[in-house]
């Protein structure tokens, strides 16, 4: 090989790594601007956003040319796209595609050329589009999924000879005509939603033809009120139809278009018009097997509606006016007929229709009458049933039952009579069921639990008793009960219960007898019970139990009660006892061995006594402890033998106490911990016991006394994550205060007095995502405060004496989403540390003194989405400061001095801008303010006013009067001599910004949604996860609403912003 041949071969091998290595990355965001691309699982996804048509168009072009591999999802969202041209993407691979918020109007027949082969799934939202060509959709051989939702389409184009479509949905408020002609030739389709086009009232003949794997078909909250006979036709697999939400009356239509479906199941006719169920309304429907009539207006089922449905298993009537069943509703075999029936908010005021219910249906399971207007239960009027196993006649108006009315069900093993008017007039037993299992009698009027009451219910398992005006309980009530497993008798007035009442209960597990006026402990409890539940009552103190040990109790709940002592052994006869919360009593003191027999103990709740004294050797025996809560006590000091006894503890809340130091004498302490509170209490000083224990991850020092927090103070807490220090006196955070919290994510040291933070007080916090530093004395924030948080998402900073902020006070700090600096001094947008922090989303400046915005106030700001400058005294806007924003939706300027505003500020972004909300100026309405009044009226708000106090969008401008001439910048008088902080300079001076602008790097992209569904609508907010605040405050800011959870940030529309000035 000759050297010139080796060295071409040496070049081509180059190319073709360059180009390999190309193809394998998303191309720069500078290449491809306005479009975005992230590779995520070797699959790539592109967005499109906030820029207009040819620009657009420029970035697909140019992604076309470095991006060789398929895009597995393109998206074209926020866009200024009134139309989309033919050939938009012939040059690239999509294999789904989202069109959403474009102001997209109409495309043309070939818009989607070119994605023949890729293009599998196709996804447009767009309220305006009108019109899409018959023909755009067709020879998309690829595609298996549809979604159209757009407001004003009011026809569909030809969805025809889509051998992969499986999926289609259309969601159109204008659509008036389905034409059988639409849907042709779509041997795979399996699901058809239409949903909201209430013009839609007429289903044709043919509609739904020849679909071979049609499996489900959804036409709701549609105008529906006609169908033909043979709209659906030879669909051989159809299983499921929802007709819900339209304004069909007669069922029957239905059910005679449904003859031919052979494998029909389920039919939804929920929310319609349907007044009565005619003979003949389900006739000759084989598979079906369950029917929903829901919320209809039907008031009587006639002779003979069912007929010939040998499957219907269940029925939905809830939510109707029904008042009569006729006996020979349902004509089926002996050996087929409904099994469920529910018949919940109907006016069934006679036992004689449940009967005919009874009657006509003898393969009935299960029942619910809830909600209707029962009265009487006379005896025999029911004559039993063979098969029913769960009755539910809750919420009636039942106050007389005779004796043994309930009778003659053999298979009944659940009566539900929750809710009614019974009393102890009714003479018992109103019931002779052996196989009955549970009952409800809950929210009645019974006043006494009587020997007969529960006789001839042998294997009855559950008693719900609760809510009634239970003064005693007879001694014998259970004795004919001796299997039943749970009861409840809380929420009544017994203040004594006699020990042989539950004694012979062997199978007894959980007993509730909360909410009474008991006043002793109950004794003699069968062995077997895990639960019980004794809080809020009246008792006083706990006994001694020797005889009767509970070795199975797992659960024992004595919260709300007046006990003021806890005795040694008081609990050794629970040596099962997993739980145990005597929290909110009168308990003073907790004596040595209080706890003594309890070596399974894992939760201990002690809050809320007036606890001042706790014995070191208190929990010495319950060394499985795990969880232990002594807050809102007076304990003022914890020895050090408390905890070395526990050596599995992890979590521990003292807060709300009187300590002055946390655990004297720090020998041996337990290092397992992982949650420790000690918020509001006496502390002056950080503890010393704290840095020993190094598995910390949650530490609240907040509502205490401290001052200063030491150098390395948190050092050794290496795993610490969360890391409160509001509501104390500390005056100045220093260097190496926080070193080496390599896993902190949350830092409060808000509502403190700081009046100075060294630099690099947080450089050693690589996982910081959110700090508060709200509500101290600060006056200023130095350069590289905030260096090298690669993490940090939010910072709060309001309410402090701030008169300046660095520019580089956030230095590497790429992914800030979230800066408040409002309630403060800054005197100009210069002065607020912005010119390093261009990936910002939310900024708010309210409450300040600045005076002016011109071009050079957020310059490299571009991802802005919503901006607070409420309550300053901006005086002018100058130049364009928002014209370089495109993501830009929300302005407020409330509360300024602004008298008039440029209509070109907006020029760029106007289509963009969901609120700009400038009420509360002085503004001149006059002739300029002309373009304001438009914007206005399109508004949602009735504001602004002008400096008159009428409001602008209902003066009338005369034409005539307002002369054409070159419109000018104008600003209030005052402005001229207030614009300068020193009072000196008397004119605007481009001199006067240098000291805050950088000639620096150019704008670096902020970090790519994480999640596909990363859009704006018609206003945004954030989406906040709140499950790690673990302290609630009075004031809530930003910060506890925003957490690394949701990173793609702009989800949920929005009114109103979520941003409060101070807060």
């Amino acid at each position: 090989m000759t050297i010139a041949r080796y060295c071409i071969y040496v070049i081509v091998l180059i190319t073709i790594w360059n180009r390999s290595v190309q193809g394998a990355g998303c191309p720069s965001a500078d290449i491809i601007l306005p479009c975005r691309c992230l590779l995520k699982a070797k699959e790539y996804q592109v967005w499109c956003s906030h820029s207009d048509l040819p620009k657009v168009l420029t970035g697909l072009r140019s992604l076309s040319q470095h991006l060789h591999s398929p895009i597995d999802e393109l998206i074209l969202e926020n866009n200024y796209l009134p139309s989309l041209p033919g050939r938009t993407f012939s040059s690239l691979k999509v294999l789904r595609l989202m069109v959403r918020q474009n102001g997209l109007e109409r495309v043309s027949h070939d818009w989607l050329f070119g994605l023949e082969d890729t293009l599998m799934e196709l996804f447009i939202v767009e309220p305006k589009l009108r019109y899409l060509p018959d023909e755009s959709l067709s020879r998309l051989n690829a595609l298996e999924a549809i979604t159209i939702q757009a407001k004003d389409l009011k026809r569909l184009p030809l969805i025809t000879s889509l051998a992969k479509l499986r999926y289609l949905q259309i969601d159109s408020a204008a659509l008036s005509e389905l034409s059988p002609r639409n849907f042709k030739n779509l041997p795979t389709l399996e699901k058809f939603h239409i949903s909201g086009s209430k013009s839609l009232n007429r289903l044709e003949a043919g509609l739904f033809e020849d679909l071979p794997i049609l499996k489900f078909i959804n036409i709701s909250f549609c105008g529906i009120n006609w169908l033909h006979p043979r709209t659906f036709f030879s669909l051989p697999m159809i299983k499921e139809l929802s007709l819900v939400g339209n304004i069909i009356q007669d069922a029957g239509m239905v059910g005679r278009a449904s003859k031919d479906l052979i494998s029909l199941r389920t039919i939804h006719l929920n929310f319609n018009k349907i007044d009565r169920l005619l003979k003949g309304s389900f006739v000759d429907i084989p598979a079906l097997q369950n029917l929903h009539l829901s919320f209809n207006n039907i008031e009587e089922i006639h002779h003979g509606a069912f007929h010939r449905v040998p499957k219907l298993k269940s029925i939905h009537l809830n939510n109707n006016i029904l008042r009569r069943v006729h006996p020979e509703s349902f004509l089926q075999p002996s050996n087929s007929g409904p099994e469920e029936l529910w018949m919940v908010r109907n006016n069934i005021s006679h036992i004689s229709e449940l009967k005919s219910l009874l009657d006509a249906l003898p393969r009935l399971v299960f029942l619910d009458m809830s909600f209707n207007k029962l009265e009487i239960i006379p005896f025999g009027s029911l004559r039993g049933h063979p098969t029913l196993e769960v009755l539910k006649l809750n919420h009636n108006n039942l106050r007389q039952i005779d004796k043994e009315s309930f009778m003659a069900m053999p298979a009944l093993r659940e009566l539900a009579l929750k809710n009614n008017s019974l009393t102890n007039f009714n003479q018992e037993p109103l019931w002779n069921l052996p196989s009955l299992k549970g009952l409800d009698i809950s929210q009645n009027f019974y006043r006494r639990l009587e020997p007969l009451f529960l006789a001839n219910l042998p294997s009855l398992r559950r008693l719900d008793v609760s809510a009634n005006e239970l003064v005693t309980i007879d001694p014998i009530s259970f004795s004919s009960t001796p299997l039943i497993e749970f009861v409840n008798i809380s929420r009544n007035d017994l203040q004594f219960i006699h020990p042989a009442t539950f004694r012979h209960l062997i199978h007894l597990y959980e007993l509730d007898c909360s909410h009474n006026q008991l006043e002793e402990f109950l004794v003699e409890l069968p062995k077997a019970i895990e639960f019980l539940h004794l809080n809020y009552n009246r008792m006083k103190m706990l006994p001694v139990i020797s005889g009767n040990k509970l070795y199975s109790l797992r659960h024992l709940d004595l919260s709300n009660n007046f006990i003021d002592r806890v005795n040694p052994y008081n609990f050794k006869a629970f040596a099962s006892l997993r739980k145990l919360f005597i929290k909110r009593n009168l308990i003073i003191r907790i004596e040595e061995n209080a706890f003594e027999g309890l070596p399974k103990l894992e939760i201990l709740d002690l809050s809320g006594n007036k606890i001042n004294h706790v014995h070191p050797n208190s929990f010495r025996s319950i060394y499985n402890l795990l969880d232990l809560n002594l807050a809102n006590n007076n304990i003022e000091t914890i020895l050090p033998g408390l905890l070395q006894n526990m050596p599995n503890l992890s979590k521990l809340d003292v807060s709300g106490n009187r300590l002055v130091d946390f655990v004297q004498g720090n020998r041996n302490i337990n290092t397992k911990l992982k949650v420790l509170n000690i918020s509001s209490n006496f502390l002056i000083k950080m503890p010393d016991a704290i840095p020993k224990m190094k598995y910390l991850k949650t530490l609240d020092l907040s509502h205490n006394r401290m001052k200063y927090l030491p150098v390395g103070a948190f050092s050794d807490l290496e795993n610490l994550v969360d890391l409160r220090i509001s509501d104390n006196y500390i005056q100045e955070l220093k260097v190496g205060t926080f070193n080496n919290l390599k896993k902190l994510r949350i830092l409060y040291v808000d509502h403190n007095d700081i009046i100075n933070i060294e630099t690099n007080s947080f450089q050693s916090l690589p996982s910081l995502e959110m700090i508060k530093l709200n509500r101290n004395k600060l006056t200023k924030i130095p350069s590289y405060t905030f260096n090298n948080l690669t993490m940090l998402q939010i910072a709060e900073l309001q309410q402090n004496l701030l008169k300046m902020i660095s520019n580089n006070a956030f230095h590497m700090v790429p992914n800030l989403l979230v800066l408040n600096v409002s309630h403060n001094h800054l005197p100009s947008v210069e002065d607020a540390g912005l010119r390093n922090v261009p990936s910002l989303e939310v900024l708010d400046l309210s409450n300040n003194i600045l005076r002016k915005i011109d071009s050079n106030s957020f310059r490299n700001m571009e991802w802005l989405v919503e901006i607070k400058m409420d309550s300053n005294d901006i005086c002018g806007i100058f130049g364009s400061p928002f014209s370089d924003m495109p993501r830009l939706r929300v302005i407020s300027l409330r509360r300024n001095k602004i008298t008039r505003i440029s209509e070109n500020i907006l020029n760029r972004i106007r289509t963009n801008l969901a609120v700009f909300d400038v009420d509360e100026n002085p503004l001149d309405c006059d002739c300029y303010a002309r373009w304001l009044q438009a914007w206005a009226e399109e508004s949602l708000t009735l504001g602004p006013h002008c400096s008159d106090g009428n409001l602008l969008r209902e003066l009338q401008f005369i034409p005539s009067d307002c002369k054409m001439k070159q419109e000018v910048e104008h600003f209030s008088s005052n402005c001229e001599t207030d614009n300068s902080p020193h009072h000196t300079s008397q004119i605007f001076s481009k001199f006067t910004n240098f000291r805050n602008i950088s000639d620096g790097k150019n704008n670096n992209l902020a970090p790519l949604p994480q999640e596909s569904e990363y859009f704006y609508d018609e206003y945004v907010d954030y989406p906040f996860n709140e499950s790690l605040t673990t302290i609630s405050n009075d004031d809530v800011f930003i910060l506890d609403r925003f957490l690394k959870g949701n990173q793609s940030s702009l989800l949920v529309p929005q009114k109103s912003s979520h941003i409060i000035p101070g807060s």
